[in-house]
């Protein structure tokens, strides 16, 4: 099948949806693997300015909603971009960096100084760039650990980009941290340490602020409190399989009854459809409103074929008019 890159405009804050999977779908993550995976997602979070607004970290793939903002106009120093780099934990040499700014600056070599600043500079406000050294990075550790050479990962990565600040957020979001509900984990996903709502609930600063993010879409746009964000997030997880947002619990139909709705071209909440695998929330490239997705399709004309006039496609199988995503996808979508 192939693989879509979308993009949004350089000026635009980009949410997006990612999902990496290990070669063979070998089980490589245990408890040990998960952890490192975690403080390293962290690490290059912070150096590469991104927002990881939630995430579950499974066996052998991980999905990862996160919010990549523009390149500001004032860009950090070259001090602070050491600084940035001292407190992550590879292997590279900051003295070195720090003596090569230093030769800049003692030679009055401002065109090489912003020069030679530009390669970290690539490094931030960058999906693929972010992905990029997380993975290697882990990979790295990985392979030093248990003396294995070679790549780790089956592909680069596979991502949608998601409409900031909206329903689809809160769906795509609720999807990734409901993972190991559908993988039979657990029954609670309150109960599965390695997703971003755990944490947050644990007290992680980051996670909370990831979560309040997620909920600003019941709010206008603005960031609730933490306890807020929390407790309306929790009922998303849990509401039941209705319109009814002041229901809790859990979904009102089980797996096999709304794929056996689905099959029959039926309809479904999209409580009930997030117990399910939905290939739109990896593969449709973008999710949101659609005049959303008619923007993202008309930015990414170059992705599809001549004969195709318009972007926006109605999720079937969902029971909501406000969600849609650019591909229409019709084979093997729920699982």
């Amino acid at each position: 099948m192939r693989r879509f890159r979308p993009k949004v405009r350089p000026e635009s804050i980009g949410c997006f949806h990612c999902v990496s999977r290990v070669v063979d779908r070998q089980r490589i993550f245990r408890a040990r693997e998960k952890e490192k995976f975690l403080a390293l997602l962290r690490e290059y979070e912070e150096f590469c300015e991104v927002k990881v607004l939630t995430f579950t970290i499974l066996s052998n793939h991980f999905h990862l909603q996160l919010q990549v903002p523009p390149r500001p106009a004032q860009l950090p120093s070259p001090d602070q971009v050491l600084a940035k780099l001292r407190k992550l934990t590879s292997s590279t040499d900051v003295d070195a960096i720090e003596l090569q700014i230093q030769t800049f600056r003692k030679n009055n070599d401002q065109p090489g100084l912003d020069a030679y600043m530009e390669t970290f500079y690539r490094r931030m406000w960058n999906l693929s760039a972010f992905m990029k050294q997380l993975k290697q990075r882990f990979t790295q550790w990985f392979n030093a650990l248990h003396g294995r050479k070679g790549t780790l990962w089956e592909s680069r990565f596979r991502s949608s980009i998601v409409q900031p600040a909206s329903p689809a957020l809160l769906a795509l979001s609720a999807y990734t941290d409901l993972n190991p509900v559908r993988a039979g984990l657990v029954s609670d996903p309150l109960k599965y340490r390695w997703s971003g709502y755990t944490q947050a609930l644990a007290g992680d600063p980051k996670a909370i602020e990831g979560i309040q993010i997620i909920t600003a879409a019941l709010h206008n746009g603005s960031i609730p409190p933490p306890k807020v964000a929390l407790s309306q997030y929790r009922l998303l997880l849990y509401r039941r399989g209705s319109e009814d947002h002041n229901h809790q619990g859990k979904s009102s139909l089980k797996r096999k009854d709304v794929l056996n709705v689905i099959h029959n071209n039926g309809q479904v909440p999209l409580a009930d459809l997030l117990c399910c695998r939905v290939r739109h929330f990896i593969d449709g490239v973008a999710i949101g409103s659609r005049q959303f997705v008619e923007d993202s399709f008309r930015y990414n004309r170059n992705l599809f074929g001549p004969n195709r006039k318009s972007g926006a496609r109605k999720l079937r199988a969902l029971n909501d008019a406000h969600l849609f995503t650019l591909r229409d996808l019709k084979k093997n979508a729920f699982g």
